[in-house]
């Protein structure tokens, strides 16, 4: 088992368990990247807030995957990135703290809106 893997399997977010699951099913997490903290949290600030505009299901668990990832950068000293691939129309994108051995963030992704949401005008908002 990977070291992602057993980060986790240990974990409480809501995407690490289908993030294990595709990683037990033989798909490949890329080697951890460092990344800037301070970046990630300014980035994943306004995306937070955007993806809370738009509805449908995608966008909300879209929605409470990146406030938690949010939350836990707020005490973050370190992270680094990770993407687990496989075969499907979306992917896990995974930042850990290496120094405190935990997840910060699990997202899952997916990478062509056009092909793989479906965008409508609905009430004002745009649904996905």
């Amino acid at each position: 088992m990977t070291d992602i893997a057993r980060l986790l399997e240990r974990s409480s977010l809501i995407q690490a368990a289908a993030a294990l699951e595709a990683l037990r099913a033989g798909w490949q997490a890329a080697s951890p990247r460092p990344c800037n903290v301070e970046e990630l949290r300014r980035i994943y600030k306004i995306r937070a807030e955007w993806v809370r505009k738009l509805i449908g299901p995608h966008m909300a668990q879209l929605s409470v995957s990146l406030d938690e990832f949010v939350a836990n950068l707020a005490t973050a000293e370190d992270a680094a990135m990770t993407d687990i691939r496989g075969p499907a129309d979306h992917h896990f994108l995974v930042v850990v703290s290496i120094a405190r051995n935990i997840v910060l963030g699990c997202l899952k992704v997916v990478p062509n809106p056009d092909a793989a949401l479906n965008l409508n005008i609905a009430n004002g908002k745009r649904t996905v």
